[in-house]
Parts: structure tokens; sequence; C-alpha cells
């Protein structure tokens, strides 16, 4: 979960994370992406959270073949581990934005954890769900501190 543990246990990326490795490579990635190889962490994932990054790949902005998406799908289906949808719980943070709320939903579930989010929506619970033992951070770093 960072430094604080000292270990990399669960950590849960929304889509725009998965899109910025996978799509984007970005090189503010290069951290998390060495991670993800070293560690092998647990990346819980559910149903909602996979149809949304297959709706969103499909975007025409993104200009990615249909076997480009699926490549990408493949890569977070092996990165993954899916969990039933019905199982996950609702957390006592409520988003704005109803599509992010079940990332919000699995670090509630998966806690202690860590929730990989670039949207501000999201971001915005850093400070509470920090109480509850979820480190809400936009980015990962080589020295495992997020922020």
């Amino acid at each position: 979960m960072g430094s604080d543990s000292g270990s990399v246990d669960t950590v849960i990326l929304d889509t725009n994370i998965i899109l910025d490795l996978y799509v984007y490579q970005d090189p503010r990635t290069s951290a998390l992406r060495s991670m993800m190889a070293q560690c092998k962490p647990d990346l819980p994932t559910c149903a909602q959270g996979r149809t949304e990054l297959i709706d969103v790949l499909a975007r025409e902005k993104f200009r990615l073949t249909l076997e480009q998406q699926q490549a990408i799908v493949a890569q977070w289906d092996q990165a993954s581990r899916c969990v039933p949808q019905d199982t996950i719980p609702e957390a006592p943070w409520r988003c704005k934005d109803k599509a992010d709320q079940i990332f919000l939903n699995m670090a509630w579930m998966h806690r202690p954890c860590t929730l990989l989010s670039k949207d501000l929506q999201v971001l915005r619970f850093k400070k509470r769900a920090l109480k509850e033992g979820v480190v809400i951070a936009d980015q990962w770093h080589s020295d495992g501190e997020t922020l």
C-alpha cells in the first residue's frame, strides 16, 4: 500500500489509469508498470469496470482497431482479478459520477488498499478514505509512495 506498510497488496485502478498504462503508455505510469511486474499486486476489478473499459476503448477518439481493443482487454484480464459484482458493498463515500462509484466501492471492499484514479470526483475523498485504510492517489511512484 505504499511505503507506510512496506508492501503492495491490493491496488484498484480506475479506467483512466488503465488507459494510461495500456493505450497511452504514459511515462508517468512506468513506476506503476514496474511495481505490477515485480510485486504482482492483487488488482481487483469487476464486470462493471471491465465493461466500462471495453466501452471506452471503442470510442472513436482512440482510433483503436477491434484487435487492439481486444488485446488491451486481454492484458488487463491477465493482470487483474474479477470480483463478483454482487459481493461488492457500497462505500460510505458517494461520488457524483455514478460510473466512478464502483472504484470507491471496490476500494472499500478491499481495504487496506490503494485506489489510483485521475478523476477529481474520486480524488476529493482522499482524506476521508485514508482514515478507513484506503490511499487514494493519482499515480504510483517508484519509491512506493502515492501522491
